[in-house]
C-alpha cells in the first residue's frame, strides 16, 4: 500500500481502524518505559492526594486553545 498515494481522510480512516484494532487487544502486552510509569505513578500520587488539582476536559482544551 502506498501511504503517499491515499488522501487526508483515507489516511486518518485508516488510523482509525488501526487505533481501534489496537484498542481491542491485551493492554498487558504493551511495555511502558520505567520513566514514563515513575511520571504515571507521581501524576496519580498527586492527584489522590490533591483531587481539586484535577482538571475536566473542557478546561484543557480551552486552555490549549488559547496558547
Amino acid at each position: 500500500m502506498k501511504f503517499g498515494k491515499l488522501s487526508t481522510s483515507e489516511k486518518v480512516a485508516l488510523v482509525q481502524q488501526i487505533w481501534d484494532s489496537v484498542a481491542q487487544d491485551d493492554s498487558s502486552e504493551i511495555e511502558i518505559s520505567s520513566e514514563h510509569q515513575k511520571e504515571l505513578d507521581a501524576r496519580l500520587s498527586k492527584l489522590k492526594t490533591n483531587p481539586s488539582s484535577e482538571l475536566d476536559w473542557s478546561t484543557i482544551k480551552a486552555r490549549a486553545t488559547d496558547i
